[in-house]
């Protein structure tokens, strides 16, 4: 399931980054390419939140400083 939703979180970045690159393209051709890929990982990304309505909850620790490395005040 982790890497699943990692999958899902590229995704996600990828509905942020690809409007930018299109904005930003110089060929029609370049356009219409990443606004395929753009459509297929809506798709996606739809398709995986229907799938398992979870996916999109981030992590997080029962104890919050279980991550915080320990530093000696010696």
């Amino acid at each position: 399931m982790t890497e699943l939703k990692k999958i899902y979180w590229y995704e996600k970045e990828h509905l942020i980054v690809i409007p930018m690159l299109v904005s930003n393209a110089c060929s029609i051709e370049l356009v219409n390419s990443l606004n395929v890929l753009l459509n297929y990982s809506r798709e996606h990304v739809q398709r995986l939140e229907e799938i398992f309505p979870n996916i999109n909850k981030l992590e997080t620790s029962q104890r919050p400083y279980d991550n915080v490395p320990y530093k000696s005040i010696i």
